[in-house]
């Protein structure tokens, strides 16, 4: 349901908004130096997001259906946040930390 997805997602703490470069997912996060791990496994960059996860235009199509849905739709100068980087992932029950440009966030899961 929108608000199962909506509420899934409010727990973000921080954002970084790059500069609009008109040119899709990919050029957000150049130069930043990204690592993720969970474990000891270490997952790899992601070059092209798009590859992964859709074209922009039909995430903020899928946005704005789930807008509509709670009966609000999308408004001119709303910031969207359409997910992280890193595409799903399965769960090992470890640590998952993520590095960027110096600063660290890690999560701890509970079994």
């Amino acid at each position: 349901s929108p608000a199962f997805v909506l509420s899934e997602n409010i727990y973000q703490r921080g954002w970084i908004v790059g500069a609009d470069t008109r040119s899709g997912w990919g050029d957000g996060v150049n130069n930043c130096q990204i690592t993720a791990t969970m474990g000891p496994e270490r997952w790899e960059p992601f070059e092209n997001i798009e590859t992964l996860i859709g074209a922009l235009e039909d995430n903020f199509d899928e946005c704005n259906l789930v807008a509509n849905q709670l009966g609000r739709g999308i408004l001119r100068d709303d910031v969207i946040l359409l997910g992280s980087m890193f595409p799903p992932h399965p769960v090992n029950m470890s640590d998952f930390v993520v590095s960027m440009n110096g600063s660290e966030i890690a999560l701890r899961f509970k079994s």
